[in-house]
């Protein structure tokens, strides 16, 4: 009986509101309170709409509210997204005031297809610039990170390169669907973009150093990537010399080869590190004709890693070519002392008393 009376209380009062009546702030909400506690919804909204269209300064609590409704008891997204732009777009707020003011009170935790749906109609009542820029960028998160929708995502990045050519998230997303297709000249333009925006330069760096390692190994231009690294690297933080070095070596430039693998010997390195250094660098000292170079770096790599045979077979040949005979039984010796396969050692043994032999009859 109570609750029969209070509903025609209710009508009562909004059959008033129909006639032009007006009612105070604290009217209105109570009778909101009343007929979403009976779930009298019709009336609800009817009440709120009225409220909203005579109101001269509503709150934004009130879009809130009235969104809220339409997602979580009617299930009416669009309506609800659209009550939350016309919030945006009759109380003139920007980003920041939107989500404090509106969304945090619409959402019910983290629900991404809410918010998404929300931001995207939100966007267009935004102030230009920043404000739609933030936006933008939001809902790119959620379809990359929370929602995995690769279409809205590539069109969202677009929407945002069309506000903001130089925006680093949507080009990021744009380099990376370049590489994962193969469109490698694409991709090298999308990081020149990348490069000329951005804020700072050890981003830059990064950036040259990939357009760098691209020309390299994709498009097979060494030339362009060492232009690259010597033009917008030169200061760099970042280790380049394992790109520059490639490069240098696709050429056949040698000396270059041995400049960069010197840079690489003054940084602090491990034995093992510094050995295989000394070897490459032998290589290409002899490569070069500078024999007693390559002999000695040869030694200065076995000193310091006694079990890198690679060394041994350079330091072997070498040997060889000069007919030094003893220096190849002192390598060979050596080579056997540190070799697993006992094969191998077997193997060497019967060579180095082949040598000896032969040594033994040349005296």
């Amino acid at each position: 009986m109570e609750n029969s009376e209070e509903v025609g209380e209710l009508e009562k009062a909004l059959a008033g509101v129909g006639n032009g009546e007006a009612l105070s702030r604290e009217e209105v909400d109570h009778y909101l309170n009343r007929l979403e506690s009976f779930e009298c919804w019709n009336a609800f909204l009817k009440l709120m709409e009225g409220w909203l269209a005579s109101e001269s300064k509503p709150l934004a609590s009130d879009y809130a509210r009235l969104a809220y409704v339409y997602f979580f008891h009617l299930e009416e997204y669009k309506k609800g997204a659209q009550t939350c732009a016309r919030g945006v777009e009759a109380l003139v707020l920007n980003y920041h005031e939107f989500r404090q003011m509106i969304l945090e009170k619409v959402l019910a935790g983290e629900d991404y297809g809410i918010e998404s749906e929300i931001l995207q109609h939100v966007y267009e009542a935004l102030p230009p610039g920043e404000d739609q820029i933030s936006c933008l960028e939001r809902l790119c998160l959620i379809y990359e990170k929370k929602r995995f929708d690769e279409g809205r995502l590539r069109e969202t990045c677009d929407r945002l390169l069309q506000v903001d050519p130089c925006n680093q998230r949507a080009l990021r997303y744009f380099k990376a669907m370049h590489i994962q297709s193969g469109e490698w000249s694409e991709a090298v333009s999308i990081l020149e973009k990348m490069y000329e925006s951005a804020l700072h330069v050890n981003d830059q760096y990064r950036m040259a150093q990939e357009m760098a390692t691209i020309h390299l190994y994709q498009l097979n231009d060494p030339q362009k990537a060492i232009d690259i690294l010597k033009n917008r690297c030169n200061n760099s933080p970042l280790d380049i010399s394992n790109v520059m070095y490639e490069a240098y070596y696709q050429i056949e430039d040698w000396e270059q080869c041995l400049e960069v693998l010197k840079d690489c010997k003054k940084e602090p390195l491990s034995d093992r590190e510094n050995a295989i250094i000394c070897y490459r660098m032998a290589e290409l000292e002899v490569a070069l004709g500078q024999l007693d170079r390559g002999e000695s770096h040869l030694e200065e790599s076995l000193r310091l890693n006694p079990n890198l045979l690679e060394s041994y077979e350079v330091l072997i040949d070498l040997a060889i070519s000069k007919k030094r005979w003893p220096k190849v039984v002192a390598s060979l010796e050596k080579l056997k002392s540190v070799v697993i396969d006992q094969d191998l050692a077997d193997r060497l043994a019967e060579v180095i008393g082949r040598l000896n032999h032969g040594l033994a009859h040349e005296k």
